[in-house]
Order: C-alpha cells, then structure tokens, then sequence
C-alpha cells in the first residue's frame, strides 16, 4: 500500500513516465485489485506503442472480464505489429470461438497451421469447423491428416465415416466403419 502511495504521487509529478504505470499495475495486481491493475496497464500500453506483451496481457485480462471487443481490438494491434504471434492468433481464437464466428475462426485457425503445420488440435477443429460450415471435402482431408498421427481418435474416424456415408462414398465409409468396429 505504501508503494501504492508513493508510485501514485511519483505519476502526480511525472505524467509521461510509463514505467510508473507498469509498476502500478503490478502492484495494484499484487493487491488483489484487478480493474485499478488493469486502469494503469490501459495507460502504459497506450503510451508504448512497442509493448506486445503488455497488450497480451490486457487482452487476456479482458477476455476473462467478458470485454471481448477491447480484447479483440488489442489482439488486433499485436498482430498488426507482429502477423505472427502465435499468442495472439490463439487467443483471438478463443474470443471467436466464443462468439460463434466461425469464418473469422477458420481464418485464424488456418494462420495458426500455417505457422505450425503439427498442431493436432488445430488440424482436428479445422476440420469439425468444415464439417459444420458445409465443406465435407475439406473437412474429410483435414480429418485423414489427423488420422494418420492419431490412428485410434474414434471421434475424427466418426466424422470420416458419417462424411463418407452422405457423399455415398461406400468403400470409405466401410473402411472407417471397420476401424470404428476396432477401436470400440
């Protein structure tokens, strides 16, 4: 509390320092009180253009608050400086994700792959995302990738075999229905 004090009348007599302010939203956080934390976070990222991670985690914070847009709109501006932060492109997932845009979803989730190709997680809800916007071809694709590094997912061969039965693909729908067989 005494720093608390102190910093505040340091940022009375120096309102261009935003090292102050870093170090208020520190120890205001220190203290358990999260909105004045994240009042002199605002403040200090707003002053430095440069911080990245700062705006990270400010997003966060506002994406816990349920302040999706600010949350958003800060990802936007590390992304605008940096198109690969792959920080930011999950979060930015998440917030849409959230609100159930699923073609700004499958935008960010193709520049996370883009960025690691491995990710199976990505791969996976790329694909049930194609699966439910009506791309089975994609989604078909994207779910025999998966497939091959995770041979027993029974989920990922589901979808395989129900997209296969509606394309009146029989000979793959028999094959994911015998591995399904297998696997249960």
């Amino acid at each position: 509390e005494k720093a608390i004090s102190r910093y505040l009348n340091a940022a009375e007599l120096d309102r261009d320092d935003v090292n102050l302010y870093y170090n208020l939203s520190f120890l205001y956080e220190e203290t358990g009180q999260k909105d004045k934390a994240d009042q002199f976070l605002r403040r200090a990222v707003g002053m430095k253009a440069e911080d990245l991670e700062g705006r990270l985690r400010l997003s966060e914070r506002m994406i816990d608050k349920g302040e999706l847009k600010e949350a958003e709109r800060l990802l936007a501006e590390v992304l605008d400086m940096k198109p690969d932060a792959l920080e930011a492109l999950t979060l930015l997932a998440g917030i849409h994700q959230k609100t159930g845009n699923k073609g700004a979803l499958k935008d960010v989730y193709g520049k996370i792959l883009a960025l690691d190709p491995q990710n199976e997680t990505v791969i996976f809800n790329l694909a049930v995302l194609e699966y439910e916007t009506g791309n089975p071809e994609a989604a078909a694709a994207r779910f025999e990738r998966f497939v091959k590094t995770r041979p027993k997912d029974t989920e990922a061969h589901s979808f395989l075999f129900d997209i296969y039965r509606k394309e009146k693909r029989y000979d793959l729908a028999y094959r994911e229905a015998r591995i399904l067989v297998e696997l249960t």
